[in-house]
């Protein structure tokens, strides 16, 4: 049997690979934009995105308002718009959000400027498992990739985050 060290768990824990993402969502007039780790491609047919989204953040309530986000995988030097999205409080006026230039995009949502790729996302299912985070499902309805970089991961960032 293997012991339960919880200083091991989070080590352990935290080399599972992440990339960052900046999701975006909207609901109305109301818009929300939040760094996500917890992502991964969970089907081929059809393409299907899980996502790991806090409880609390104005990202999942809009999600599931509208039942659609739009998903931007960062790239490797895009650390400094990571951590513009960290927070809860946004600047948002007609053209930027935290500094960072958008334009409204498909299904009304903010698409920034500044991504090499970008995934429109259609809600599937959202599920609470227990946790801080919520499970959510979705459909890739649409996608753009202009570049293919290297992706920001947790482990190529200056944080941590996980276990």
């Amino acid at each position: 049997m293997i012991p339960f060290d919880p200083a091991e768990k989070k080590a352990a824990l935290r080399m599972l690979s992440n990339g960052l993402f900046v999701l975006t969502a909207r609901s109305g007039d109301t818009i929300a934009a939040s760094t996500i780790s917890w992502t991964t491609q969970c089907s081929f047919v059809p393409p299907l995105v899980a996502m790991a989204l806090r409880k609390d953040s104005k990202a999942h309530t809009l999600f599931e308002q509208s039942g659609n986000c739009a998903l931007h995988p960062l790239a490797l030097e895009q650390v400094a718009m990571a951590k513009a999205f960290f927070t809860h409080d946004l600047e948002i006026d007609d053209r930027s959000i935290n500094g960072f230039r958008y334009e409204i995009g498909p299904r009304n949502l903010p698409i920034f400027d500044e991504v090499a790729a970008c995934l429109i996302l259609e809600k599937r299912a959202v599920t609470d498992v227990g946790g801080d985070h919520v499970l959510a499902v979705a459909e890739v309805v649409g996608a753009r990739c202009s570049e293919r970089k290297p992706a920001l991961t947790v482990e190529a960032s200056p944080w941590e985050y996980g276990g």
